[in-house]
């Protein structure tokens, strides 16, 4: 397994009047950075390829430790792995940072539905396939 990283500058309307990043764009950024990895996977957009297999994928819980401010204009870098593929759902950690510094840690867990019935449906093979490959082995 080897992560993907992901690189974003950090826009001023992101940031407060003293030039530090809102608390819940935090929670933004990494499930940006999870779309954009399985996006960069798929080789397509991720919630469109969703769609069209029938899925809906929503957040189902959320956590985020903040390590560390972040400002105006620093460019944030962000790892993302898979840490767990249940029956029903895939969980994401992410981990932001700045050079050496560790910004914040997050993990982000979905659940696949059918998009028509809004039930729990298993995590088709294709995308169990993919997920492994992001895997974190203990």
């Amino acid at each position: 397994m080897s992560a993907i990283h992901i690189s974003r500058t950090i826009l001023f309307g992101e940031c407060d009047p003293a030039g530090i990043v809102y608390t819940p764009r935090f929670t933004d950024f990494a499930l940006e950075a999870t779309h954009q990895t399985l996006s960069e996977r798929l080789g397509k957009p991720c919630i469109r390829t969703l769609n069209e297999a029938g899925l809906a994928t929503p957040v189902r819980h959320t956590e985020i430790d903040y390590l560390h401010p972040l400002r105006y204009d620093q460019r944030l870098q962000q790892s993302v792995v898979i840490r767990e593929i249940g029956k029903h759902s895939y969980t994401f950690g992410v981990v932001g940072y700045v050079g050496e510094k560790n910004i914040y840690r997050a993990t982000i867990s979905y659940v696949t539905l059918s998009s028509q019935t809004l039930q729990k449906v298993p995590v088709p093979a294709w995308l169990r396939d993919m997920l492994t490959q992001l895997q974190v082995r203990s």
